[in-house]
């Protein structure tokens, strides 16, 4: 099935979910959110889906939130794109079948945080990744609550404090990534591991999978719930209301 933000296909027993945005770099709007959230709650609940993957149309995997939706100064906009950002990585942390990250190509910010809470990644060796929200006087305020999980402390400030961009095979050091492959590899790759998930005995993950996202759910619900209202918070704060307009401004030729 396709959609003007989301793409849907099934082959067999796996499902792939295809951000469909690559005019925007697949970034998160409510639109996307809302779509990704309803797609995994038909996902979980449909006996014929054994794995999920989650990838972007071209090559670009995901850039995170759309912030051309995040500068409006409206805190209830604001509120309503923190509540579905946590709703698809809290949906996605306690579905009942693999979750399988295909980067088909870079991850910034949000889209980092999306590919930490699938269950596996496999990456083009092309692909970057960078936390890069300080470049626009920002901070990863909701993508921290994944990210602190997986990143090690002082390399996790590093990322955050300056936004620079790191490979693939970096990534599969921090623990982002299970899997890097040559760029053309990517669906050969994704194929195999999907057909493997697939093939696991489906009582054994229908009950181990949801026991894992039960240990971590707590964390997961209170980091959310906290991190969304610092992010209003740091959205309204004047000095970054100024820069993001400023951002916002067509340049003169």
């Amino acid at each position: 099935m396709k959609d003007s933000v989301l793409v849907i296909e099934k082959d067999g027993p796996v499902l792939t979910l295809r951000i469909n945005r690559p005019e925007n770099e697949n970034r998160l709007n409510l639109a996307v959110l809302r779509k990704l959230c309803s797609a995994l709650e038909e996902a979980d609940t449909d006996e014929s889906v054994r794995v999920l993957v989650l990838t972007g149309t071209g090559d670009i995997f995901c850039c995170g939130g759309d912030l051309e939706e995040l500068t409006t100064g409206d805190k209830e906009a604001y509120s309503d794109f923190a509540e579905h950002f946590a709703r698809l990585h809290l949906k996605i942390a306690r579905l009942s079948k693999p979750v399988l990250a295909a980067v088909n190509g870079d991850a910034r910010a949000g889209g980092v945080s999306l590919l930490s809470i699938c269950d596996l990644a496999v990456a083009r060796e092309s692909a970057r990744f960078s936390m890069p929200e300080i470049k626009s006087g920002l901070w990863p305020v909701m993508a921290m609550v994944t990210l602190h999980r997986a990143l090690p402390r002082k390399r996790a400030f590093e990322l955050y404090y300056f936004g620079e961009p790191f490979d693939a095979q970096e990534a599969k050091k921090l623990g982002l990534l299970n899997w890097v492959v040559p760029v053309d590899g990517l669906d050969k790759e994704v194929s195999q591991r999907a057909a493997l998930l697939s093939s696991l005995p489906r009582s054994a993950v229908r009950i181990g999978r949801p026991t894992f996202a039960g240990i971590e759910e707590r964390f997961y619900e209170q980091g959310f719930k906290y991190s969304a209202g610092r992010l209003i918070e740091l959205l309204t704060d004047p000095e970054v209301v100024k820069g993001l307009a400023v951002r916002k401004e067509p340049k003169r030729r």
